[in-house]
């Protein structure tokens, strides 16, 4: 199953992992992603927030700040996609980590690529 992908001005579909696994789950797999994407010159990521580690999203958590570092210093961005209840915090978390914004839908994550 295709669900990742990777925007460098037209839009590039890759597979990273079978739609069961989850594509960030820690550091090492946030600079796996990273190397992966440099290889091929891209420095824009959407990704559904299905393959996004849970903890990604407590708020409270060192996690989105520790793992947004990795995207900031490589100078990439990443669009978390999905049906987030709780959007105001959403926005709050996404105004502190600069590189990772969230969106509602798979159009809205493109979109914000296209500004």
């Amino acid at each position: 199953m295709t669900y990742l992908e990777i925007i460098d001005g037209q839009p590039k579909v890759i597979n990273v992992t079978d739609d069961k696994d989850l594509v960030i789950t820690d550091e090492q797999s946030v600079t796996d992603l990273i190397m992966a994407c440099r290889e091929q010159e891209i420095d824009k990521i959407i990704i559904d927030k299905k393959f996004v580690t849970p903890a990604f999203f407590e708020f409270n958590s060192p996690v989105p700040e520790t793992l947004s570092k990795h995207f900031e210093s490589f100078q990439m961005r990443l669009v978390i996609f999905g049906d987030f209840p709780h959007q105001a915090k959403l926005q709050e978390l996404a105004d502190r980590l600069e590189v990772v914004t969230f969106a509602p839908s798979r159009e809205a994550a493109l979109a914000v690529f296209r500004h």
